[in-house]
């Protein structure tokens, strides 16, 4: 679980670092909406690390029967979604920002990872969420998961409304590439 959580902070601490090589928005999401999907995923990651409370009330412990499968099925899947979560991040480049943002000179990327989903950063995360979930194995990781996917999809909403406008483009992207899970949504 150590390796895991090392995985997640120098992630974070990855984030950190280049979020200083961004370029300068032009346009830029209300500061109470940044607030709000930041005060969800901390809760959520809170919620996803913390110890479990439902012991205390007699209720279990576990979502499924642990096992040496269940664990090294969620390190990989963590380990997948954080790599390709940071390899998204690493390939947009200076137009990332983590509030919904347009850019100066912002361009509109449609493959690598960008051609997989729309949001391959938020495709990551959650699959790093999933697998982190499975090692742990505890309801609470379940309610994590929903809060992120909720938080996510309504950040992603107001994001392409931000982006239609920039690129008209967009629209045959929305097409022909799903949002955050492949084939699916």
């Amino acid at each position: 679980m150590i390796v895991i959580i090392t995985a997640w902070i120098l992630v974070g601490l990855y984030w950190i670092l280049m979020s200083f090589r961004n370029k300068t928005s032009t346009e830029s999401e209300s500061s109470f909406s940044r607030i709000l999907f930041l005060g969800i995923m901390t809760f959520s990651f809170y919620l996803l690390f913390s110890k479990s409370f439902l012991v205390q009330f007699g209720l279990s412990n576990y979502i499924f029967t642990s096992s040496l499968l269940l664990y090294c099925i969620g390190f990989i899947i963590t380990l997948m979604g954080l790599a390709f979560a940071v390899y998204s991040r690493y390939y947009i480049g200076k137009n990332w920002s983590g509030r919904i943002e347009i850019k100066e000179d912002h361009k509109l990327l449609t493959t690598g990872p960008y051609g997989i989903t729309r949001h391959p950063i938020y495709t990551g995360l959650l699959l790093g969420i999933l697998g982190t979930m499975l090692i742990f194995n505890q309801p609470k990781g379940l309610l994590a998961l929903f809060l992120v996917f909720c938080a996510l999809s309504f950040k992603i909403n107001k994001e392409e409304k931000f982006l239609i406008k920039q690129f008209p483009e967009y629209e045959t992207y929305i097409k022909k590439t799903k949002r955050v899970i492949p084939f699916v949504y």
